[in-house]
């Protein structure tokens, strides 16, 4: 049986996972258009496959959030109680815009590479 723990925190990430998707495509998008006078050597095909696999990589690192929570809980819970004594729902925002942040930044400066500038 899975524990309420475990429900909230899966479902506290993955209701994120969508908007996290979303800036993902959208630092993308933007850098494509920021550097589209830049010549191409890659096909149209080529990019967008770039760009797929750059979202599935992102995806896997968005799961390094719950898997850290989990490893947290696991590690350092309290002797009485089952929850985790470092991660409350602030510290989960702080992780998610952190890790949103850093996304942001990382895909931004592997644009070239994404896009085959």
């Amino acid at each position: 049986m899975i524990s309420q723990n475990l429900v909230e925190l899966l479902r506290y990430w993955e209701k994120r996972r969508p908007y996290f998707n979303l800036v993902v495509l959208l630092i993308i998008t933007i850098g494509w258009m920021v550097r589209s006078d830049v010549p191409n050597t890659r096909t149209s095909t080529e990019t967008l496959v770039s760009a797929g696999i750059w979202i599935v990589g992102s995806n896997l690192c968005y799961c390094a959030g719950w898997g850290i929570e989990l490893l947290f809980i696991y590690y350092f819970k309290r002797k009485k109680t089952s929850k985790s004594m470092w991660l409350s729902k602030d510290n989960r925002q702080i992780m998610f815009w952190l890790g949103l942040l850093v996304t942001i930044i990382w895909t931004f400066i592997n644009i070239p590479f994404i896009l085959g500038f």
